[in-house]
């Protein structure tokens, strides 16, 4: 019996690096800061008025 990773190791390989730098970039704060300036109306129609 043998096993052989083929290309699917090389594309797994890929995905996984993919999600390190993607992980590494990730900002969550951007998010928490989103949701506080829709909180406080910022950047809504009613503010422009």
């Amino acid at each position: 019996m043998t096993i052989e990773a083929g290309p699917g190791a090389v594309f797994f390989a890929a995905v996984v690096i993919i999600t390190l730098l993607a992980a590494a970039t990730f900002d969550p704060g951007l998010i928490r800061d989103h949701r506080s300036q829709m909180h406080d109306g910022v950047g809504t129609a009613d503010q422009a008025s």
